[in-house]
């Protein structure tokens, strides 16, 4: 249960707060587009997809892989509609693409840091 601690604090409670900061301190960041447009929805959307991930012993289920990536569109879609607040972006669904791939791309190693072979 530890580990599953572990691994919940450093790939999503971590993400989830340095994107905060970045929302909070936004004005105070260097004059980089990335950093203040588009961090911070890449750790989120990284902490998004790892929690679905962790939830899953890291096991990759296709169907929460699908839904992580269709649920990321529709949130633009829906802003574009104007059914959720926000500015829809094109280029916010590149991030959270590249976000749930690094996410991927990491998991292999998270677990097995985090044993997750033994459950």
């Amino acid at each position: 249960m530890l580990r599953l601690t572990a691994d919940f604090c450093l790939n999503v409670f971590a993400p989830l707060f340095l994107g905060a900061l970045i929302y909070i301190y936004k004005n105070e960041l260097p004059n980089l587009a990335f950093f203040k447009n588009f961090l911070a929805d890449a750790l989120w959307a990284y902490a998004f997809f790892n929690s679905l991930l962790i939830i899953w012993l890291r096991k990759k289920n296709r169907f929460w892989i699908a839904a992580g990536f269709i649920t990321a569109v529709c949130f633009e879609v829906f802003q574009f509609y104007q059914l959720l607040p926000g500015t829809p972006d094109f280029f916010d669904v590149v991030v959270y693409f590249i976000s749930f791939i690094f996410s991927l791309l990491c998991n292999k190693f998270f677990k097995k840091i985090f044993l997750y072979d033994k459950y």
